[in-house]
């Protein structure tokens, strides 16, 4: 019996010894699970989502800014230039978007950079909101108060689908260009987004060429590009970046306007504060709801995760029902 217990003693210390000399075995040992994983870093909530769909696994997909902060106000600090300085890629959208990016650029010249908006019709910032400010009389002086935007470019981009679908193109390429070894698996996850999207553009166009109200009244003025897309006329409380609520005579100015248009929704921002709408909605006697700008992650209340397709369908559905007189 001893002679047993002895036999079972040495074969334990031999497979412990194993277990030591060989951490990567251990399936308890996650830090050594692919240490030649190549790192993708992203800029913001949306640039990270369409991204980490499209890599799954196969990379170590990281947004470099938090995802539950507002993207027009970060800057990174040493240490996410640090962190930075060890990717194999930053993607970002581009369009002025992340100002941030010639930092970047200057500390970290070698570091490859992928700018999503490269190629697409970009729309003039400040052409726009002169239209804006002559369609719904407003004052130019007054808007350019609440909004920080130093460009000449419309940074949301990333609103359209037209432009998404291009985006997942994109980020396909880029990820199979740093890890060639599991690009089938990148085509397959990028061709399964890209008909997720186009199922839904079409769904979009659909739904928009039967109405015939076009304007629903939004935060603030990200939403140019959607509008475009399908021959709307976003009505905005705020400029580009702000998320202030609206004062006095921008909220008498948008009561007037849901009275004469027919309009059954007033928008706040996804996550944001409602005060601004909501003082509207109860003067013209119409209702309020989200819209989701992305340009921060809002944690989902339920026990699916949220994407970029999930938040775009609910922009479609709220928008839809604003435009319903």
């Amino acid at each position: 019996m001893k002679t047993i217990k002895k036999v079972l003693l040495f074969f334990a210390l031999l497979g412990l010894v194993a277990c030591q000399a060989n951490p990567a075995e251990n399936k308890d040992n996650s830090t050594d699970k692919n240490p030649q994983q190549p790192v993708v870093y992203t800029s913001f909530y949306p640039i990270y989502d369409l991204t980490k769909s499209i890599a799954g696994e196969d990379l170590d997909v990281k947004s470099l800014m938090p995802l539950d902060v507002e993207a027009h106000d970060w800057e990174p600090s040493a240490k996410d230039m640090k962190d930075l300085s060890s990717a194999d890629l930053l993607i970002i959208n581009g369009a002025s978007m992340e100002p941030w990016v010639d930092q970047v650029k200057e500390a970290l010249p070698d570091l490859k950079i992928l700018d999503l908006s490269q190629g697409l019709d970009l729309l003039n910032a400040s052409e726009d909101e002169h239209e804006e400010a002559d369609a719904h009389d407003h004052d130019h002086e007054e808007a350019e108060d609440h909004h920080h935007h130093h460009s000449d470019t419309d940074p949301h981009t990333f609103l359209s689908i037209k432009n998404a679908i291009q985006y997942v193109d994109k980020i396909n390429l880029a990820l199979k260009e740093i890890q060639p070894d599991t690009s089938q698996n990148f085509d397959q996850r990028s061709k399964d987004l890209s008909q997720e999207l186009t199922d839904l553009l079409t769904k979009y166009q659909k739904v928009f060429s039967e109405k015939k109200s076009k304007t629903f009244i939004v935060p603030h003025s990200a939403f140019a590009y959607l509008a475009k897309d399908f021959n709307l006329d976003q009505y905005p409380l705020q400029g580009l970046t702000s998320v202030d609520e609206p004062d006095l005579k921008t909220i008498q100015a948008a009561i007037t306007t849901c009275e004469k248009l027919g309009i059954t929704k007033v928008f706040y921002e996804y996550g944001g504060p409602s005060k601004g709408a909501e003082t509207i909605a109860k003067e013209a006697k119409v209702e309020t709801a989200p819209l989701a700008t992305m340009e921060m992650q809002v944690p989902s209340k339920g026990s699916k995760e949220v994407h970029y397709v999930d938040l775009m369908e609910m922009n479609l559905e709220n928008i839809s029902e604003s435009l319903d007189s």
